[in-house]
């Protein structure tokens, strides 16, 4: 059984500071896996699971994508998740977990998403070989083609000009 929700826990007290205080965890019948690009190559870590078992609170369930989620990110303001599935979409939510709209174009899995630097924009990488820009509303802005293959994944320069 793969992955079709997420899981968002808090961080107790006692962790370094984090830009926010939550983690979202692509969940899944096996181990927790830590939001990624590509979940299928991450390993089995029960370390980790056990930090998280001791301390972190289990907050909400997100529940909406019909098929496994590949990849979640958080703004940079910490207001809202997105996330991307094999069902082709990404949706956004809040970070009390209420869905927020579902943003569709892409024509194969959304592998991985990203947000600028400023928050105005998100970025989606997808098995259709193209990236998309969409704004923190939801709106497409471009789509950027010319990837032979699958984008496997996204990120923003530091100043968000790319």
């Amino acid at each position: 059984r793969h992955p079709r929700h997420i899981r968002v826990y808090r961080a107790p007290p006692t962790c370094p500071p984090y830009p926010t205080p939550l983690l979202p965890v692509i969940e899944s019948t096996g181990p927790a896996l830590p939001c990624a690009a590509d979940v299928s190559a991450m390993e089995p870590n029960p370390a980790a699971e056990r930090s998280m078992a001791s301390g972190w609170e289990d907050l909400r369930r997100l529940t909406g994508h019909s098929s496994w989620v590949l990849c979640c990110a958080w703004s940079p303001d910490g207001a809202l998740l997105a996330s991307g599935s094999r069902d082709k979409t990404l949706r956004l939510w809040t970070r009390e977990g209420e869905p927020v709209r579902t943003l569709t174009g892409h024509s194969n899995l959304v592998r991985c998403c990203a947000w600028s630097p400023d928050g105005a924009l998100l970025a989606s990488g997808s098995d259709d070989n193209t990236l998309r820009l969409w704004t923190r509303e939801g709106e497409p802005v471009r789509t950027l083609t010319g990837h032979s293959d699958r984008v496997m994944c996204c990120a923003w320069s530091p100043d968000g000009a790319l």
